[in-house]
């Protein structure tokens, strides 16, 4: 039975003296809108339940108001605290309700109708004024742009005021029509575009029209901007310029601009050299070209890229690869989610496939436990460029003559910046492998009469093994393994224990890897004895705690035990 008003009133203010201001409010507000004393109630409203909270609202107001120069007393709409997080919508120049906003019902909002193809780039609607409509957009606000084209400004940005939706509206700005908002695209080239298009057929061609506009300028040497890169695609090339046309190819496909970039460091010329001409040629400005005119170390021509780049951080590709274009928005919103993070190990399809599921390890010795000796393949690492160029990782040419440095400088950066940033290993396909032209180019290279850098010798005489994968190059590479953990953990006993049980698991495993190519098989006995004697060598280097070397001794044994075992599963006396 509805109450009449009189009653509904005395009842409105029981509640209230009973500090049930949430249903004293529904009755104040009921009262409100059927016309009854509306100058006592609107004046009692504010009184109980606006003036203490004005300060919060102001407070809340406040970023939003020095960043757009709007001003607060402009706001349209006043929000009346109701319940935790919850609002009445009073409209102050129609004098009228619109109804309850929740923020609680914000939160549970299920955001993957609109966002679930992609997970970085920010969003462009058009709306009235209304975000209650809205919702799935104001809540991924949260983690993401938000661009909104709003026709009713002084009641859109009256939403601002709530204190609970600061984290969403901070990521949010408004214009007042399609003009101001391309205006801002187009002065502001750091700013990354927006890629989701809201709204009916007519207005997300509209926005589609802008959008590309904008792209094209910046793919322009006047409308490149490179302050606000997070991600560049770090390509060193040797002697294969028409395979950097073929990873061109691929990677101009991108629909990015400010977000990303391409840099290029090109090393010798002794083959290719007009298709690298033709590479300078290319006239998009993501792409960052550098050609050196002499023949580098390998090594320090990765080093170049990160250099030369300007991305916070860099992916290295080898020129043999291709990237995976759609993995691409992945690993941006990975990237901005994870600032922390200072390597980052990507899946590829053939060398990192065995990477199933998440992984994310501390800085220091977590991450170094994680990454060591795991890093072989270049393409697909991450790393978080200004920790790269503080380390200085040119000093380690000094260990030259170590050969596991001279295979594998990579696994030495990997394990110095693992004490700089967190690891992270992620299982979405960011690369596609290519069939490698190492032979080939070792073949050429000796009928030129170039000198072959560790790596670069080729396979073994009729085998498809590496000449660096033989039982002779991992004993060698074993010993590089030892004498960096020592330069690395110095006195650190636990960071030690930890490198050796790494250095002696991958070992074994590269032993096993080559018998089962069937090399020399009748070696393999031979060749498996010295490996263990190099690993009872290595633990009696260092000063560790008994129980230290019991555990090592047994994960030695237990090696030598399988690899004896599988050398009699394939027919081995």
């Amino acid at each position: 039975m509805a109450f009449e008003n009189r009653e509904l009133m005395e009842y409105a203010c029981v509640r209230f003296e009973e500090g049930k201001y949430d249903e004293a409010l529904e009755s104040f507000a009921l009262l409100y809108m059927r016309g009854y004393e509306q100058e006592w109630l609107i004046e009692t409203i504010y009184n109980c339940y606006m003036a203490e909270n004005d300060g919060e609202f102001r407070k809340a107001f406040q970023p939003f108001e020095e960043k757009n120069k709007d001003i607060y007393e402009e706001c349209i709409l006043d929000f009346i605290p109701y319940r935790d997080g919850e609002y009445y919508i009073f409209d102050k120049e129609l004098g009228i309700f619109r109804g309850v906003f929740s923020v609680p019902d914000l939160k549970k909002t299920d955001l993957r109708p609109v966002f679930q193809e992609m997970e970085f780039s920010g969003a462009v609607l058009e709306l009235d004024w209304d975000w209650s409509k809205e919702k799935p957009v104001l809540a991924a606000a949260r983690n993401r742009k938000i661009y909104a084209i709003c026709h009713d400004r002084k009641r859109c940005m009256s939403f601002f005021k709530i204190p609970e939706l600061a984290d969403y509206m901070n990521n949010i700005r408004l214009f007042s029509d399609v003009l101001e908002f391309q205006d801002y695209f187009h002065q502001n080239t750091s700013a990354y575009l927006p890629r989701i298009l809201l709204g009916n057929k007519d207005t997300i061609e509209k926005l589609d029209n802008i959008i590309d506009q904008e792209h094209q300028y910046r793919l322009t040497p006047e409308g490149r901007n490179t302050e606000n890169v997070l991600l560049t695609i770090g390509i060193p090339t040797a002697n294969r310029g028409h395979m950097v046309l073929k990873r061109l190819e691929n990677l101009l496909r991108m629909c990015y601009d400010a977000e990303i970039e391409i840099a290029i460091s090109k090393n010798c010329n002794d083959y290719y050299q007009e298709e690298y001409d033709e590479v300078g040629r290319i006239t998009d400005a993501r792409i960052h070209y550098f050609d050196h005119g002499i023949r580098l170390k390998a090594s320090d021509n990765w080093i170049y890229t990160v250099e030369m780049a300007h991305g916070k951080y860099v992916l290295f590709v080898s020129d043999e690869d291709d990237v995976v274009i759609e993995a691409v928005e992945h690993y941006l919103a990975l990237l901005s989610k994870h600032p922390e993070a200072g390597l980052i190990r990507a899946r590829t399809e053939f060398q990192c496939a065995d990477i199933k599921e998440n992984l994310h390890k501390k800085k220091g010795l977590e991450a170094f436990s994680a990454e060591f000796l795991r890093q072989n393949y270049l393409s697909g690492l991450i790393v978080r460029r200004e920790d790269f160029i503080l380390e200085d990782l040119h000093k380690l040419n000094e260990f030259s003559d170590n050969y596991f440095f001279a295979c594998y400088p990579h696994e030495w950066w990997c394990a110095i910046l693992s004490r700089r940033g967190d690891y992270l290993e992620d299982p979405v396909t960011l690369i596609s492998e290519n069939e490698s032209l190492i032979s080939e180019e070792v073949e050429m290279g000796r009928k030129k009469g170039l000198e072959l850098q560790a790596g670069e010798e080729g396979l073994v005489k009729n085998s498809k093994l590496p000449t660096y994968a033989t039982y002779e190059s991992r004993l060698k590479q074993f010993r590089g393994y030892i004498d960096f953990i020592h330069y690395f953990m110095e006195e650190d006993c636990q960071g030690a224990e930890a490198g050796l049980a790494l250095a002696i698991g991958k070992a074994s495993f590269l032993f096993e890897l080559a018998r089962r190519y069937s090399y020399k098989p009748d070696d393999f006995l031979n060749m498996t004895d010295k490996l263990l004697w190099s690993f009872m060598e290595a633990i009696d280097e260092f000063t560790l705690e008994e129980e230290q070397k019991i555990h090592l001794l047994k994960m030695a044994e237990s090696c030598g035990l399988h690899l004896m075992g599988l050398h009699e599963q394939l027919g081995g006396i």
